[in-house]
């Protein structure tokens, strides 16, 4: 089950580590490191290369390759880390439906026992008194109260056991492309003498390249579907 992590870490800029405190999380679990405060991804299981991520005394440390440009990162700025528990919530909710249907079994097993020894009960004492007959009657009541309260927790059990199915179609947005692509364009602004050239096509801006001293840095291609809706940006 995907989880966010909520405990404490601590980030080295200078050393790119993030150490996450109290918490050991397989590297094939660990899904997604983001710097939420400036919107760039520092590990993204889906990416290649991933973090470097190993275990130790009980934490979990993640290097994140050299390549990354987080120089003007800082050690204060908020992070979003998500991560597969391996909790198998259908198996958990079958596991604890199971149970409880054992302990329902039970208890209509002992009503039916208890049914069973008042009826013995009712034929021995007929004709001691009304007196008799008053009280199982009342007896009867109160029965028939506890198999009313159990037909209505079963069905509370059903309708809580079907809400929390219902969150298992929820999960995190998928990736685009199979990647979820996060980079920051600061660095290609025209103040650092970066020439931007734009193309149009059919539905808007096709193309834009940002190039310095006649060299290429980077290219975005975006694409349109038939509705011209834009779909993706994709950087080469």
């Amino acid at each position: 089950m995907k989880q966010q992590y909520k405990g404490t870490h601590t980030f080295d800029v200078a050393s790119r580590t993030i150490t996450l405190l109290g918490i050991e999380i397989l590297p094939e679990r660990l899904l997604l490191v983001v710097n939420s405060t400036v919107g760039f991804v520092y590990h993204n299981f889906a990416a290649d290369p991933n973090a470097d991520i190993t275990l130790s005394g009980g934490n979990t440390v993640i290097v994140f390759p050299q390549y990354k440009d987080c120089d003007t990162h800082r050690a204060t700025d908020a992070l979003s880390i998500f991560y597969d528990d391996g909790v198998d919530l259908g198996k958990l909710i079958k596991d604890e439906s199971d149970q409880t249907q054992v302990i329902l079994t039970d208890i209509q097993a002992e009503l039916e026992d208890a049914n069973t020894t008042l009826t013995a009960f009712k034929a021995e004492v007929k004709s001691e008194s009304d007196a008799t007959q008053v009280i199982l009657s009342e007896i009867k009541t109160e029965l028939d109260t506890a198999s009313t309260t159990l037909t209505d927790f079963k069905t509370e059990v059903k309708t809580e056991s079907d809400e929390t199915q219902a969150l298992l179609g929820t999960k995190l947005p998928d990736p685009v492309g199979g990647r979820i692509p996060v980079e920051t364009l600061g660095k290609y602004e025209p103040t650092n003498n970066v020439a931007v050239n734009m193309t149009y096509g059919s539905f808007g801006m096709s193309q834009v390249v940002f190039s310095k001293a006649g060299t290429t840095l980077k290219t975005l291609n975006m694409n349109y579907d038939a509705q011209g809706n834009l779909v993706s940006v994709i950087p080469t």
